[in-house]
Parts: structure tokens; sequence; C-alpha cells
């Protein structure tokens, strides 16, 4: 049985990822001081913003795409037409959000990008994957938090300016 969960208050649901969005904005150009020994807040703040926006964009083309291409006997038997969904869209912007966390202050524009996009998909697939085995997640926590902070782990290999495995072409697994 699939069940949906509805958010109570969409008002609240978007202030909220806002609040998380802005919030992170400045924890993350604060933490590349520490982390980096770096400190370029204006890059660090739109890699954040790029990468979330992305994602959150792909979440909203996706179901437009699928709205677009639905064949309407499937809707007459059905009575099934995906509508765009706040809670999915708020959602794809935190994936975004925790997907650029790890790598925000040492990667470029176009990499902050496609690891918002890299994101985006992998939250749309786990929260699938999560609902074909009706593994009960109202909040979309393992899916955000979990499979994207891991993505956001190995996006630091992957797209690191000095030491990524685009930019070097070996894989330094300890950055040593």
């Amino acid at each position: 049985m699939n069940r949906q969960f509805s958010s109570m208050n969409i008002s609240f649901l978007v202030s909220g990822t806002l609040i998380i969005l802005i919030t992170s904005c400045f924890m993350n150009a604060c933490s590349s001081l520490v982390a980096y020994d770096i400190f370029q807040p204006n890059m660090v703040v739109m890699n954040t913003l790029i990468s979330s926006g992305t994602s959150g964009l792909f979440i909203m083309f996706r179901t437009h795409y699928s709205n677009i291409f639905i064949n309407e006997e499937t809707v007459n038997e059905t009575k099934l037409l995906q509508y765009y969904d706040i809670h999915q869209l708020c959602g794809g912007v935190l994936a975004g959000l925790i997907s650029i966390t790890g790598s925000s202050a040492n990667v470029s524009l176009w990499s902050a990008c496609l690891i918002g996009l890299i994101g985006s998909y992998i939250y749309t697939f786990t929260k699938r994957l999560l609902e074909r085995f009706e593994i009960d997640d109202p909040l979309d926590n393992s899916e955000i938090h979990g499979f994207c902070g891991i993505w956001s782990i190995i996006a630091v290999g992957i797209f690191d300016l000095q030491k990524g495995l685009i930019y070097t072409g070996q894989i330094n697994f300890l950055f040593v």
C-alpha cells in the first residue's frame, strides 16, 4: 500500500526550509575557515546556493516532464496525475544543501551545480526505494541526511580543486 505523507502546514515547511538554507550558508562559510584555512565566504555561499537551487529545480522539472509525457488513457484509468509537490521541492533543496556541505569551500561553480543535480537524483531514487520496501520515513531524513550525506563525502574526493579525482587524475582517499 502506497501511503504518502502530507504536510500539515505548507507555510511552516517552506519557512523552515528557508531558515535551514540561510543558516547553512553561514555555517558553511564559517566552517571553511576552520577546515581549509581559507576564508572566501562569497564563493562558499554561492556554491551552497547554486547546489541547493539546482537540486530544487531538478525536482520541479522532473515532475513537469512526467506530466507532459503522461498518457491521457492512463490518467483516465488510474486517476493519477503528478502534481507539483512542495514537500518534495523543499526536500530537493535540502538534498542539494546537504550534498554540497562537505565540499562547499573547495569546488568550482559547475561542480556545485553537478553535485546538487546528482544529490537530487539520489534523493528521488532513495525516496522511491524506501517507499518500495515500505520503510516509513515521513520527514525524508534518511534520504536527505543519510544518502545525500554519503554523496557529500564522495563528492569531496571527486570534485576537490587541489586533490580531487577530476583535477589530479588519481584517487586520494586520505588526502595525504
